[in-house]
């Protein structure tokens, strides 16, 4: 019916909300931490990221990406180039855990996994706990990302726009029809005032 389609946008449009409001909260909080702890080490360790879980035991022809992830557990990679990021992606339990969005970068649960038809949601610091995300603002397009999937499958973007939003944009949270994928940080550095996010589009 008219009124529960309405009904639903507008929770769903709520919820968003919230999602941005309590990843800003948590960037404050990293980034007052991290003024004693600058350098701190990540947690997840560069080039795990195709270390990941997959549906089809060692050994067999070909791996199956699996669809569902626990908190914390491995979901797939990232990589990006240009600012010589090659890492995990944990998956989030909701936008309160910061202690997996703590240890790297981490997708924002509800979102496309990475490789997978839709938008591919990724938080990450950039000031704190190994500051994976510190160069985000130097990509432009057509720079690479490449996200990995659960069996291991390479999937590259390229950038399509690098955009300062406002901390209530949630338009950057979308659904889309085809693979793309959507980079989230705090802006500027040490500070929850804006949001900076990079967009990129499958090109394969």
């Amino acid at each position: 019916m008219p009124g529960d389609d309405e009904d639903f946008i507008v929770a769903t449009i709520t919820a968003s909300v919230r999602v941005v409001r309590r990843f800003l909260s948590l960037c404050l909080i990293a980034a007052i931490a991290g003024l004693g702890a600058w350098y701190a080490a990540p947690a997840i360790e560069d080039g795990s990221a195709v270390r990941v879980r997959s549906a089809s035991p060692s050994g067999t022809a070909q791996a199956v990406p699996v669809t569902e992830f626990a908190p914390g557990e491995v979901v797939g990679g990232i990589i990006i180039p240009r600012v010589g990021l090659d890492s995990a992606v944990v998956e989030m339990a909701d936008v309160d855990d910061i202690e997996n969005l703590d240890r790297g970068p981490a997708h924002i649960r509800g979102t496309a996994l990475p490789g997978r038809e839709g938008n591919c949601v990724i938080a990450g610091h950039r000031a704190t706990h190994g500051r994976p995300f510190y160069g985000l603002d130097s990509l432009a397009p057509p720079d690479e990302i490449v996200l990995v999937d659960s069996a291991g499958l390479r999937v590259r973007y390229a950038v399509t726009g690098v955009l300062i939003t406002g901390p209530d944009d949630v338009s950057v949270l979308a659904p889309t029809p085809e693979p793309t994928v959507t980079l989230i940080s705090c802006h500027p550095v040490f500070s929850t005032r804006q949001r900076l996010v990079v967009q990129g589009a499958a090109t394969e």
